[in-house]
């Protein structure tokens, strides 16, 4: 699965992940990258999971002080919304796309 569009946005770099569980259903996300930076890009949203907060189980050595958030939980909360269900020990397969190439993958 190569990940072709039309219109690309030179400016973004696009990755497609795709998780096939163990029942075969598939969940996909698209991370999208600053092509110069290589910062990622996302879009905010209006309410966030309380364990996003930096109040909530904050890191030892995280030296942020003036979020209200940590910005890695909330670049995770659509992966983890989407997952909370799925067992951490089950077989899937997941298969990372760009316009690049591909990678696909086992694990479990």
């Amino acid at each position: 699965m190569l990940l072709h569009q039309h219109n690309v946005d030179d400016r973004i770099v696009r990755c497609r992940y795709r998780f096939t569980l163990s029942d075969g259903t598939e969940k996909e996300f698209d991370v999208c990258l600053d092509a110069r930076t290589l910062a990622l890009r996302t879009k905010n949203k209006a309410d966030y999971p309380a364990w996003t907060r930096l109040s909530y189980r904050k890191c030892q050595n995280c030296p942020l002080r003036t979020r209200r958030r940590c910005p890695v939980a909330v670049n995770l909360v659509d992966v983890v919304e989407t997952l909370k269900d799925q067992s951490s020990a089950e077989k899937i397969e997941v298969e990372v796309a760009a316009q690049s190439g591909s990678f696909k993958g086992r694990g479990g």
